[in-house]
């Protein structure tokens, strides 16, 4: 990078990390959200939609996380063959950016959750199924449709 575009050249990063995060959100939101037509044919069809759109989001994530390491790869060759000094220490940033976010995640895998958490979690269990009967409640029909073949309540003599 050119010494007097590393304004820009930052700048360019802050947005398409922002569109990135931004992304991620929109792209969870679309594939693992269930319309009403999935939801009115039962428990067991809307998880195997959900199943199976959560597969596909991983799938992606997998896909982000190779064109990352890809990308990591490429600054990693082209650090030292950096132009002058400015590119090299562009360079140099962005490479311990990525190494200490790997390192973050390995360390914050390690850490076993604290217990709190999952009593919260056995806590929160009887109002997520009160919640789980709420919605079924707010999804049903307020009227019933007629069944086919029988007679229609105007049509019937008095």
């Amino acid at each position: 990078v050119n010494p007097c575009e590393h304004g820009k050249a930052s700048g360019f990063m802050g947005v398409a990390r922002l569109l990135g995060d931004a992304g991620g959100l929109i792209l969870a939101g679309a594939l693992l959200s269930t319309s009403a037509a999935i939801k009115a044919q039962g428990h067991a069809a809307e998880m195997a939609y959900r199943d199976h759109r959560f597969l596909l989001l991983c799938v992606i994530m997998g896909a982000f996380m190779v064109v990352t390491a890809t990308a990591l790869y490429v600054i990693l060759a082209r650090r030292a063959d950096a132009a002058d000094e400015g590119s090299r220490l562009l360079l140099a940033e962005q490479t311990a950016q990525f190494e200490a976010e790997a390192e973050r995640v390995r360390r914050e895998s390690k850490v076993r959750e604290p217990d709190v958490v999952r009593a919260n979690v056995k806590t929160l269990e009887p109002f997520r199924s009160r919640l789980a009967a709420a919605q079924e409640a707010v999804d049903k029909p307020l009227l019933k449709e007629p069944e086919r073949g029988a007679p229609k309540a105007d049509s019937r003599k008095p």
